[in-house]
């Protein structure tokens, strides 16, 4: 084709292609290298804005609008496929209805070239993550992003790829949700999952580690109500697996894969998980960690990089008819305090969810409305809760500042419910969930006091209190570990005098006074724990026997001859475990236990 038909046909080019580009008969084309016309797309495919991230400092690109029968269509074209291969756009666009001629790639190319270079093109940041927005009064749910008044942007601005999330949902209006479930919450456990979900938000702002609560016992307790309390804040708090409607709580039958990848697409608006006993991939505690953290699996890019991993907020609400301490150890895990920290269990009871005076069947008629209403209305109070927040501050420092000190005051107001740094660490995490129970009361979001949120969450609190495993640091769960140990082969350990010794052992009973262990024995009792950490406890507590300056004795083994080094370990400290003879025996000893050792040899 000549260039005076070329030109001929350009001239009713339109403002909004690039320049070289036009649209005849809704179809698109251009000029190719050597100056013919050609027919690029039988769509017309329509740039209007320039896109990269928040921060500016990648994934540029272009925003492309299709109309396809009637519905504009917009695909984001990343201007890495220009050079990094275009085979998956030209796919999603042929699914889509358009079609570009494999003999046009190059054609293609140079277009979306010059569209991300149209310099009256607007620029809108893509949001891949939901949660606040880095230094923004913003806030991506799903495909929505709320923005606060004082945004520098509008929400025009923003582009949210954030993968689809089920039941992150809105459904009935703020007033259908009033009347049916906020009006219908009336026992402590129901108050405490509410301000939980309001928590979620808040735990990026105050960078509070990835964590949550998980409620167990009986079937019936209780339990999923909870959960749809907690999911309805959010989104859908529909019953889990009934299949009649989508539902924001998930299972913890996912696989671990699957559990990562709720990072991205529910970080910072709360994850609702029900059974965990059905949880079947091995390490549940490496699982735990990784999926708390946010982090996800480290992956390398095309070019063999390691790709740059941003963190989610991860705040959850789990259940299950066991605690995580007891699925760990059915497990035969490792119980750390690292993982019951940041999720801390606390048991539940039909009574719990009982008001004086009523019968078990108006008790079970009451919560089955609820469920019903839970399943009905939801979405409305958290992006609400978080719109007022966004509204009420001029900056993005002035809203976690704030945020921040108005937490210290709650950790302090629960302060003494903590006796150690463990469970310090936990107050923490009840007390931004009191604090989010109180910001809603203020901002007139809930029928509640501030008196009612606080008595709600002391009282899981307490309930998580009287569970004393988890009060217990990962020194003490060793020294556990410890005496666990000697008690079950206390009656295998030889004595160090007897001559008849065979095999392999793990270390001796010496002169009746001591249990001598060999280090690397101490050592695996210990796990993960550090065994400098473990001997300076058991130095605390008496038990150990040492040199000076040191947390091992040597001493001479009859049975070998030769001096070695060992933990020396109290018999004292296990007698309680021991049977009622080797009670009495050790009872029986009296004297300074170390002064009856050195005049012994």
């Amino acid at each position: 084709m000549n260039n005076d038909v070329s030109n001929t046909v350009l001239a009713s080019n339109s403002n909004y292609l690039p320049d070289g580009y036009s649209s005849v008969g809704n179809k698109m084309y251009g000029i190719n290298p050597v100056g013919n016309l050609i027919e690029l797309s039988d769509k017309l495919i329509t740039p209007i804005a320039k896109v990269c991230s928040i921060d500016a400092s990648s994934d540029y690109g272009v925003l492309l609008a299709i109309d396809v029968q009637g519905e504009q269509r917009e695909f984001i074209v990343n201007s890495k496929v220009v050079f990094s291969g275009i085979g998956k756009l030209l796919a999603s666009l042929a699914d889509a209805g358009v079609n570009i001629s494999p003999t046009q790639l190059d054609a293609f190319k140079r277009f979306i070239q010059k569209a991300i270079s149209m310099p009256s093109l607007p620029t809108k940041y893509t949001i891949k993550r939901s949660g606040f927005i880095p230094n923004q009064l913003a806030f991506a749910i799903a495909e929505k992003v709320l923005v606060g008044v004082s945004d520098t942007n509008s929400d025009g601005d923003y582009i949210s790829v954030i993968p689809p999330a089920e039941g992150l949902i809105t459904q009935g209006s703020e007033d259908d949700y009033l009347s049916n479930v906020l009006n219908a919450i009336e026992t402590k456990p129901q108050i405490f999952a509410l301000c939980a979900a309001l928590a979620a938000p808040l735990a990026q702002l105050v960078g509070l580690e990835g964590g949550g609560f998980h409620i167990y016992g009986a079937s019936g307790c209780g339990k999923s109500t909870l959960l749809q309390c907690y999911a309805s804040v959010m989104g859908l708090g529909s019953e889990p697996g009934d299949g009649s409607q989508e539902s924001f709580i998930l299972r913890w039958s996912s696989t671990s894969n699957s559990l990562e990848a709720l990072s991205s697409e529910r970080s910072g608006v709360g994850i609702a998980i029900d059974e965990l006993g059905s949880f079947r991939a091995a390490k549940l505690s490496s699982v735990l960690y990784k999926f708390l953290s946010g982090k996800g699996q480290a992956r390398l890019t095309s070019s063999l990089e390691l790709a740059k991993q941003h963190s989610a907020s991860v705040s959850l609400l789990s259940s299950g008819e066991i605690s995580v301490e007891e699925k760990l150890l059915l497990s035969r895990e490792t119980v750390n305090a690292g993982i019951l920290v940041r999720l801390p269990s606390m048991l539940l009871t039909a009574q719990d969810m009982a008001l004086d005076g009523e019968s078990m069947l108006e008790t079970a008629e009451r919560i089955e409305s609820f469920k019903e209403a839970c399943s009905e209305y939801g979405g409305t109070l958290g992006p609400t809760f978080i719109q007022a927040l966004l509204d009420k501050y001029e900056s993005r420092y002035s809203l976690n500042n704030d945020v921040s000190q108005q937490w210290q005051q709650t950790i302090s107001e629960l302060a003494d419910y903590a006796s150690n740094s463990i469970q310090r660490r936990v107050i923490r995490r009840f007390s931004l969930v009191l604090l989010a129970g109180w910001m809603a009361v203020d901002m007139e979001l809930i029928p509640f006091s501030e008196d009612e949120i606080t008595e709600s969450v002391t009282f899981m609190i307490e309930r998580w209190l009287e569970d004393i495993e988890t009060s217990k640091t990962d020194v003490e769960r060793a020294i556990d570990r410890l005496s666990a140990y000697l008690r079950r082969n206390y009656h295998r350990i030889p004595d160090s005098d007897d001559p008849e010794i065979k095999g392999a052992i793990d270390g001796y009973k010496h002169k009746g006074l001591y249990l001598l262990l060999l280090p690397q024995v101490f050592h695996q009792i210990c796990e993960g724990v550090t065994p400098v950490q473990v001997g300076d406890e058991l130095k605390k507590m008496g038990a150990l026997k040492h040199d000076s300056g040191k947390q091992k004795y040597r001493v001479s083994v009859p049975c070998t001859g030769k001096r070695q080094y060992f933990y020396a370990i109290h018999q004292s400290f296990i007698h309680e475990l021991l049977d009622s003879d080797l009670e009495e025996q050790a009872d029986g000893t009296s004297g300074d236990l170390d002064d009856a050792l050195e005049e012994s040899h």
